[in-house]
């Protein structure tokens, strides 16, 4: 049967089997069509209150079931979970609520609450509370977000807080997002956008290893203040990694634990708190502008000795 898009003139009979072939067609191409072509939006609600008659209770759960491209919706509640996404879905809070993903007292390597990874993967993250602290003392919570694997995420208009070790401690743990880590040989890529951050331990945003790259805008990451346990950064880029750190509040990274004095006597001059940190310069690119610093001990640090080695 040959279909004409052009029936005008034609006989009610033509115009009949045009339309049923037309139709067969229609029909068949969607045969054709590759499953999840479709997005489905699927919703998540840990006691059925807010969002009653969602499918899943846990953000986990969504995301196994989930197809990429789809977008999963998490209602008010805490969620106290390890999510791991390694397909390329968005992930964000229902409109006007503020569902909060809590980590879990045992954690599983890497520790990070929410990971993302998988080359070819893109996900985005948005409207989240995500929160610590760990359960216990040193390495108990590394991250609160971490992208690896070649994955790319897209971080925006999110609360991280208390990604720390309980009681806060000396560990060079605790990393609100941390994107890469050249000491796992990972790599990844994030844009990060109009997020609150605070009570991290290590550093509010690391981005390391060559190949890992951020974009950092308008956030508000905000240190502890004056302390004498670490010495804290609130943006690191380090280790061959590429950022574009722009119009941020970074504020509160004071590290009282050395005097110049001491410093000059024992070394402490390693111990460096800072705004912003460029480790390996010479390998690391950074452009930075439109940022406000407040209450650093340096706003901007560049090092390029290793025995000043930051971590992760």
């Amino acid at each position: 049967m040959e279909c004409k898009p052009e029936i005008r003139g034609a006989t009610m009979a033509d115009r009949g089997r045009g339309l049923v072939c037309l139709f067969l067609v229609t029909f068949l191409w969607g045969l054709l069509l590759p499953v999840g072509t479709f997005a489905a939006t699927l919703t998540v609600d840990d006691n059925g209150l807010d969002c009653p008659g969602a499918p899943f209770t846990t953000i986990s759960a969504a995301v196994l079931g989930s197809a990429p491209g789809d977008t999963i919706v998490v209602c008010n509640g805490t969620y106290v979970e390890q999510v791991t996404i390694n397909k390329s879905v968005t992930i964000m809070a229902a409109t006007g609520q503020t569902p909060v993903v809590m980590a879990p007292a045992t954690m599983a390597v890497p520790k990070a609450i929410m990971r993302v990874t998988g080359s070819g993967v893109t996900v985005r993250i948005e409207g989240l509370t995500i929160s610590g602290p760990g359960a216990s003392a040193c390495d108990s919570l590394e991250s609160g977000i971490r992208v690896d694997g070649g994955a790319h995420a897209v971080i925006r208009n999110n609360r991280l807080s208390e990604i720390r070790d309980n009681p806060f401690s000396s560990c060079r743990n605790g990393i609100a997002i941390l994107v890469g880590k050249q000491s796992e040989g990972a790599t990844g890529a994030a844009t990060i956008l109009t997020n609150i951050i605070q009570g991290y331990q290590r550093a509010g945003i690391v981005v390391d290893n060559t190949g890992s790259r951020a974009v950092i805008a308008e956030n508000q990451i905000t240190g502890r203040g004056p302390t004498s346990v670490i010495a804290q950064s609130g943006v690191q880029v380090s280790r061959g990694a590429t950022g574009e750190v722009t119009a941020n509040a970074i504020s509160g990274h004071l590290y009282t634990g050395c005097g110049e004095q001491d410093a000059a006597r024992t070394g402490c001059l390693r111990f460096v708190a800072a705004g912003l940190l460029l480790f390996e310069a010479p390998t690391t690119s950074v452009s930075q502008s439109g940022n406000t610093f407040r209450g650093n001990q340096s706003n901007v640090v560049v090092v390029t000795d290793l025995l000043l080695a930051p971590g992760p």
